[in-house]
């Protein structure tokens, strides 16, 4: 009665209450619709109150919570064992708001798992699709997500991420090592290819980002090098790692605490720094410090992530659905880069190779886009089926009074016939006009300064960010200076 009598009371109080109710590392309560509410309308932020010109890069989110239950994550007590999404004309008003500001470029969906309700973020993509399409795409988005991304369930999404235009996707890897994903009860991780998921994103022409951790029960110092090796092997550039820490109120908190390996720390939650916050299981504190140290010198020294940049320039296929939306300070932090990193760091032919590397990707694709386009203008004999998808992708981005239902409808009975045999003169027709559409953009997608080019430069910038930060956690800890 008492248990139940302080739920009731936290239920009136609000969602943090509630939670705060149960019993330490309960997730009892997570699913519970009393307490996280299914969301209604929500308005935009007053994003009028700051000069939106500073920020090169927005926000928005779709979705809230997780249905997932990995047992070192908090977010689900906050935002609810389930995942929900706010209204399609919410998202649609704050996409228009900022746009309505003057914002052009980045946009980070910070949903908890873009991909944990798909009915719901199949809906809410489309509508991103027509506001993209109706504006000329000013906007490119990036969000985290579930590794289930790549399993054959979720397959469907990838091109409508893609579609709307998504340029980067963070996926919670944690640990190439199955034992080491059931342990932390990342069992979504279990079911996947990882190696293979990654490389499938990629391919679509969306970068992965990644997290690791570093620490877990089945973890040895033999772990270390094995996690930085996944990360080079997959071309994942940005490879955000972290010795595993034992949040308060998490089950992975409550476990350590209760067979007496859990050491409080001052900044428990904290995992960036180097302080051990519990008794490893196969190794000794020392030597996951040690582990931890050794994935950032793997990671993060000089010239390291120019070539897992490079690595990952080869895998991706720059999509159609991105706009040009370049802007002063993206040209003066080239040109700052170019002098740091270019020509007064040691790590300069690493740089410049990633550099050169870019610029010849991007004449070789544009290349082959040409090449692709006088082949269509000559009525080369091709299959016609290898068509549909890019005559697709080529209506969906420069029709936009077509409506994705009426393309989707079209594609689908064009490639019908084709399977039966029985493609009409104007299939053909239009199959080729769409297809040329597509190689057209296709080419303007690598004209200077080409996707691949930009892509070399921002990775090149976040590199040298990273290799700052990271050397310095090193350097500091190798000289006995506190953190």
């Amino acid at each position: 009665m008492i248990a139940t009598a302080a739920t009731r009371a936290g239920q009136r109080a609000g969602p943090s209450a509630a939670i705060a109710a149960q019993e330490p590392g309960s997730r009892k309560a997570l699913n519970d619709r009393t307490i996280f509410k299914d969301l209604t309308y929500t308005p935009p932020p007053r994003w009028d109150l700051i000069d939106i010109k500073n920020y090169r890069s927005m926000m928005i989110q779709t979705t809230v919570g997780c249905r997932f239950r990995c047992d070192f994550c908090d977010i689900i007590q906050f935002n609810g064992g389930f995942t929900r999404p706010k209204t399609v004309a919410s998202v649609r008003d704050e996409l228009a708001a900022l746009y309505a500001l003057g914002h052009r470029g980045g946009i980070f969906t910070v949903d908890d798992n873009f991909v944990g309700n798909p009915d719901a973020i199949q809906v809410i993509l489309q509508e991103m699709i027509e506001f993209q399409r109706q504006h000329d795409y000013p906007f490119s988005f990036y969000t985290q997500a579930s590794l289930d991304l790549g399993s054959e369930k979720l397959a469907h999404l990838l091109p409508l991420m893609k579609q709307a235009g998504f340029e980067q996707v963070f996926l919670g890897i944690e640990n190439p090592d199955p034992a080491a994903l059931k342990g932390m009860n990342k069992k979504q991780n279990v079911k996947v290819d990882i190696a293979q998921t990654v490389a499938t994103i990629q391919a679509a022409g969306i970068e992965v980002m990644a997290g690791f951790i570093f620490g877990s029960d089945e973890d040895t110092p033999a772990t270390a090098r094995a996690i930085a090796s996944f990360a080079e092997a997959t071309a994942i550039p940005t490879a955000m790692t972290g010795m595993l820490t034992p949040i308060p109120h998490t089950p992975l908190a409550e476990r350590l605490r209760s067979e007496g390996r859990l050491m409080e720390a001052e900044f428990s939650g904290n995992n960036t720094d180097d302080e051990v916050q519990f008794i490893p299981r196969h190794m000794s504190v020392e030597e996951m410090r040690d582990g931890y140290y050794q994935i950032l010198e793997q990671l993060f020294s000089p010239g390291a992530m120019y070539r897992r940049a490079a690595a990952l320039l080869e895998r991706l296929r720059p999509h159609i659905f991105r706009g040009r939306n370049l802007k002063k300070s993206d040209v003066r932090a080239a040109l700052r880069s170019l002098w740091r990193q270019g020509v007064v760091r040691s790590s300069r032919g690493d740089y410049a190779r990633l550099l050169w590397r870019a610029a010849n990707l991007d004449l070789a694709r544009r290349r082959e886009a040409t090449r692709a386009l006088l082949a269509v203008e000559r009525g080369d004999m091709v299959a016609l089926a290898t068509l549909v998808d890019r005559a697709r992708d080529a209506i969906i981005r420069a029709q936009p009074s077509t409506s994705l239902s009426e393309i989707a409808d079209w594609a689908a009975g064009i490639a019908m016939r084709i399977e039966q045999g029985t493609p009409t003169a104007e299939d053909v027709q239009a199959l080729r006009r769409w297809t040329r559409e597509f190689w057209i953009r296709q080419r303007a997608v690598h004209r200077f300064p080409g996707a691949y080019v930009v892509k070399a430069f921002d990775l090149a910038i976040k590199g040298l960010h990273y290799e700052t930060v990271m050397s310095g956690i090193v350097h500091r800890a190798h000289h006995g200076q506190p953190l």
